[in-house]
């Protein structure tokens, strides 16, 4: 649909934004907190569950499946500054945030990618014409 942006017109469509970041942030921190210190041996894992996450968002809403990766990455982007904001509120500035956000966007990138994957082969699976 030309002229539509990144916004569907399709009612509920906030709602899957909320899911894919949701998913995104979940399948990314909740790991962390169950294995501290032992990531590295579960990663594989994970990236292959947002793998799996994004072919299901995009089966569900195969048009302009890049921005379940978007919300995924704006997730992760929101999670860890609000976490910097919530642990290091005296050291909170703007060089600080910049610092920060330098530093994790190669991360979020990073785990945003088998969400861009998995939503294009889900979005394929439902209409091949994409």
């Amino acid at each position: 649909m030309p002229g539509a942006g990144i916004y569907s017109k399709r009612p509920g469509d906030v709602l899957w934004w909320i899911i894919a970041g949701t998913l995104c942030w979940t399948v990314v921190r909740v790991p962390d907190l169950m294995y501290p210190g032992q990531l590295g041996d579960y990663q594989l894992v994970f990236y292959g569950i947002l793998l799996v996450a994004g072919v299901v968002l995009g089966t569900c809403r195969p048009e302009q499946p890049w921005r379940w990766a978007f919300a995924g990455f704006l997730a992760l982007a929101l999670g860890d500054l609000g976490a910097l904001g919530a642990f290091h509120l005296s050291q909170l500035n703007t060089i600080n945030v910049w610092m920060h956000v330098r530093a994790g966007v190669g991360g979020w990138a990073l785990h945003a990618l088998p969400i861009l994957v998995g939503a294009y082969v889900g979005s394929s699976m439902v209409a091949p014409s994409l």
